[in-house]
């Protein structure tokens, strides 16, 4: 025969737990933006005025800060970063948002649990 068992909800957390891990991985999101645009600063070595290294800005893409992205305000960063047939590559933010992919993603399993 089989059992009833009656289960009563005193109190639903889910919300606010939903809430707080949300909030924390838009904190990892934006640490590692902060991260990337910090390393890109450095990779740039061409410096000439100063606006390419300066250059670098982090802009929310979504709502919750759970997206940011990180680029450069320079028209001619693009020609730098991946080169022309006058210009050899130097990669600048590609390679710090490729450096920062490993601790971005071992903090989101922390948060993730």
């Amino acid at each position: 025969m089989a059992s009833i068992i009656n289960v009563q909800i005193v109190y639903n957390h889910f919300g606010k737990v939903a809430q707080e891990l949300e909030q924390k991985a838009a904190d990892v999101v934006a640490k590692s933006a902060i991260k990337i645009q910090a390393q890109a600063r450095i990779n740039t070595t061409r410096v000439d005025t100063g606006a390419m290294k300066g250059g670098y800005l982090i802009e929310d893409d979504g709502p919750g800060g759970l997206a940011k992205i990180v680029y450069n305000t320079q028209e001619y960063h693009y020609f730098h970063e991946l080169g022309t047939t006058r210009i050899t590559p130097l990669p600048m933010l590609l390679p710090a948002a490729e450096g920062e992919r490993a601790a971005f993603e071992q903090e989101m399993k922390k948060v993730l649990g």
